[in-house]
């Protein structure tokens, strides 16, 4: 994982190795990133810029980003990919096979791997936002997420085969925030909160071949 701070990154890897990397290209502050065989793969962010309409007016302005880095733990050095076709500053984003799929509620893109280049795809159907996403036997999955305040139950699934979104058993709990995991083909929704800012300390489990099952957690928990 990696974390982007305005002016400097530290990577850790999975096996708990800390990795030494170099501040990237661009000043970011939020940004979204992905392990990658080994590499880490950031898009979007914001860039904090001053400017000034008159001489002694100055003021800060925040700009989204649409560019697109790798960044190589052997050779610590970060490259600039094919920019992305929309600006982001915060973006869910997931690896299926040789892709790189930005799923959201407007605009949502795809980056092919081998070719370097970004393509448009269907965008989710319901409109919300802090939701999470994740990939399962060939579909992504946008589950939960913040409506008009309400955490939803609501799970979409993509079929990159047809570009097209469909909703799939829903979750039994709202959750805003809620971190998603694969493990033995199942899906599991972890935590998050609900109206109020209502922690939830339960865990729902998707099998695509049944339906959704719940335990609990002994803390209740977000992000």
């Amino acid at each position: 994982m990696l974390a982007g701070r305005a002016y400097s990154d530290e990577a850790y890897s999975v096996h708990g190795t800390e990795l030494k990397a170099p501040n990237s290209i661009h000043t970011q502050y939020l940004w979204s990133v992905l392990l990658n065989d080994g590499r880490l793969f950031s898009v979007g962010g914001i860039c904090y810029t001053t400017r000034s309409e008159h001489f002694n007016n100055l003021f800060h302005v925040s700009l989204p980003l649409n560019s697109c880095h790798i960044f190589d733990a052997n050779t610590k050095n970060w490259r600039l990919m094919k920019r992305m076709l929309n600006y982001r500053n915060e973006s869910n984003i997931v690896q299926m096979g040789s892709r790189i799929y930005v799923p959201d509620i407007y605009d949502s893109e795809y980056y092919d791997i081998e070719n370097d280049k970004w393509f448009k795809m269907n965008s989710i159907n319901l409109n919300r936002t802090d939701y999470a996403v994740i990939a399962l036997n060939g579909f992504i999955y946008a589950v939960g997420g913040n409506l008009t305040s309400y955490g939803v139950e609501v799970v979409e699934q993509f079929d990159p085969k047809t570009n097209t979104w469909k909703q799939v058993a829903s979750m039994l709990k709202g959750r805003i925030a809620l971190t998603l995991c694969v493990l033995n083909s199942c899906m599991y929704a972890i935590g998050g909160k609900n109206y109020g800012d209502i922690y939830l300390s339960s865990v729902e489990k998707y099998d695509p071949s049944t339906d959704l099952n719940l335990r609990r957690l002994c803390w209740d928990r977000t992000d």
